[in-house]
């Protein structure tokens, strides 16, 4: 479930809950519900609400048991949008952690 853009932090009127797509009324991008605009939204719902529970987390914004290891890492390591963006475009990050 995606309820903030994974680009600008937006909350979506409308939250992404299964395949499609989406545009964010804010900064007008489109999306879908990959895996990478799914951890990026998570990164922006840590970083704006402070939620570093990751069982709130799991049950209030869906997080599905292959996201949790890369959920601890932005919690662990603090990453910017910048960053978290640069990490899940690394192809040998998500091969480790998967």
């Amino acid at each position: 479930m995606i309820r903030l853009c994974p680009y600008c932090g937006f909350k979506l009127k409308n939250p992404l809950l299964e395949e499609g797509y989406r545009t964010c009324d804010n900064c007008i991008m489109v999306f879908d519900n990959c895996f990478e605009n799914r951890i990026m939204s998570i990164g922006w719902v840590i970083r704006k609400w402070y939620i570093e529970d990751i069982y709130t987390l799991e049950n209030k914004f869906s997080v599905q048991p292959e996201e949790v290891p890369f959920v601890n890492y932005i919690i662990e390591s603090g990453l910017s949008h910048d960053e978290l963006f640069k990490v899940l475009k690394d192809k040998q990050f998500r091969l480790i952690h998967q």
